[in-house]
């Protein structure tokens, strides 16, 4: 192995790196301005760990809020909230 042909291999591993940086950048920030879209009807609000399997999530779907149960044996709709 030549000093020439070590510093290529360092080179183009830092490119690939970077490369990936780049884009995992550019991914988060496309998911971000996806789920912050005012046009969309339907929205993740938030979600809450019951356990290690289980989840419960809640959505809003034009103006209303509704829980859905994900993770268990089949995932179950909860019902909507009501309204403040």
């Amino acid at each position: 192995m030549t000093l020439q042909s070590i510093l290529t291999g360092l080179l183009s591993l830092a490119g690939i790196i970077a490369f990936i940086m780049m884009a995992a950048r550019l991914m988060r920030h496309r998911l971000n301005a996806v789920a912050q879209d005012p046009s969309k009807s339907l929205k993740l609000k938030e979600t809450l760990a019951i356990d290690s399997r289980r989840r419960i999530h809640v959505i809003e779907c034009e103006g209303h809020q509704a829980l859905i149960m994900t993770g268990g044996p089949q995932d179950q709709f909860m019902g909507w909230v009501p309204s403040q």
